[in-house]
C-alpha cells in the first residue's frame, strides 16, 4: 500500500478482515475492522464507510476485547460526525470493558477519547480532570502518549481560560518526549 492509495488500502484492510473472519479469528478481524473504520473516519472522512465496517457482527460477539475495539471506533464515528452523546457512552462503555479484562493501554486511550470529547464542548475542567490523571498514573510509560497528553493538556488550559503560567512548561515537556534522544 503505498501513502495517498485509498483504493489499496481499503481493499488490503477489507481482505484482512475477510480472511480473519473466514478462520474465525474474531479478534483479528475486529482489530481489522477498526482500522479500516479508522481509516475512513481520519483519512478518507466517508463515515458511512466507516460505519459499514464497525457493523460486523464480530462486535456483536461475545468477546470483551472486540467489543472494545467496537466502542473505541464507534465513539471515535460519533464524535466526528456530532453525537457526542453516543460518543460519550460508547467510550465510557469500552473503557469499562478494558478496565474488566485489564487493558491498561486500551482503557487509557478511551479516557484520552473521552476528555477530546469533552474539550470539544467546552468541559475543559472535566477534561483537564480526565487527562491530569492520565498523567499521574504510575503504568504511564508510553512516552508518546505522555507528550500527546500533556499537549492536550496545554490546549485544554489555553481554551479553557486556566491558568496560563502552566501552558509553557507543559508543552516544554511535551517537545522534549517528542525529540528524538542522543
Amino acid at each position: 500500500w503505498s501513502l495517498g492509495d485509498n483504493e489499496v488500502a481499503v481493499r488490503e484492510y477489507t481482505a484482512a478482515m475477510t480472511a480473519a473472519a473466514a478462520g474465525s479469528y474474531w479478534l483479528t478481524e475486529s482489530r481489522a475492522a477498526g482500522a479500516l473504520a479508522f481509516f475512513h473516519i481520519r483519512h478518507t472522512r466517508n463515515f458511512g464507510e466507516a460505519r459499514r465496517a464497525l457493523m460486523r457482527p464480530v462486535f456483536d460477539r461475545a468477546i470483551p476485547q472486540a467489543r472494545t475495539y467496537g466502542d473505541y471506533y464507534f465513539g471515535l464515528l460519533a464524535t466526528e460526525t456530532g453525537d457526542a452523546r453516543t460518543s460519550l457512552r460508547r467510550l465510557r462503555r469500552g473503557e469499562a470493558i478494558a478496565r474488566r479484562t485489564g487493558d491498561r493501554g486500551i482503557e487509557m486511550a478511551f479516557v484520552n477519547e473521552r476528555a477530546v470529547v469533552l474539550a470539544s464542548l467546552g468541559r475543559w475542567s472535566e477534561a483537564l480532570d480526565l487527562v491530569d490523571a492520565l498523567l499521574r498514573a504510575p503504568d504511564l510509560h508510553n512516552a508518546c502518549m505522555r507528550a500527546a497528553l500533556l499537549s492536550n493538556k496545554a490546549w485544554y488550559t489555553l481554551l479553557g481560560g486556566q491558568d496560563p503560567s502552566v501552558i509553557g512548561p507543559t508543552l516544554d515537556k511535551a517537545i522534549r518526549l517528542y525529540a528524538p534522544s542522543d
